[in-house]
């Protein structure tokens, strides 16, 4: 196989055979027994086993890891907020007002997605628009506050009197 590739002639990993590669792009294969000839080596018993490339990035990446599953647990409170608005009717206001609370608002970034999304479908239903500022004020007194206590004398801040 190695003079049919030396001299030009397709291997059975070449990109006209269906490979998948692009056209003038160098190929990298995994490093396995199966192909051990086409990288020098000779297979043995120190033929490394093929690990998937998405197991080892697991075990690299752990900041990044974690950054993703945080980003998948963001969506996943997203989508429990979208479809408790989808519910809300005014008569299931205070059940979902409660639902939504308890969501698992446990920082500013998911709390101004919650209020982003509250606004996006009170755009999209003009009709419910005074029930979804009744939430948005429900939200203002029992959600929990991320500011702390330095934040209340700022400009720009709402002043309680």
């Amino acid at each position: 196989v190695e003079s049919a590739i030396a001299e030009g002639g397709a291997s059975r990993f070449s990109a006209s055979s269906g490979g998948g590669g692009s056209r003038g792009a160098p190929q990298h294969y995994p490093k396995t027994a199966g192909n051990s000839e086409f990288l020098g080596k000779t297979p043995g018993q120190n033929a490394q086993k093929w690990i998937p490339a998405r197991s080892t990035r697991r075990d690299d990446n752990s900041a990044a890891n974690n950054s993703a599953n945080e980003k998948e647990r963001h969506d996943a409170i997203f989508r429990k907020v979208r479809g408790i608005l989808n519910k809300l009717t005014p008569e299931k206001f205070d059940k979902l007002c409660l639902e939504l609370l308890n969501v698992g608002v446990e920082s500013k970034l998911i709390l101004k997605g919650v209020i982003l999304l509250i606004v996006d479908k009170a755009l999209e239903e003009p009709k419910y628009s005074s029930l979804y500022a009744q939430l948005c004020l429900r939200l203002a007194e029992d959600a929990p506050n991320f500011d702390g206590p330095a934040a209340e004398g700022q400009p720009g801040q709402k002043q309680s009197t």
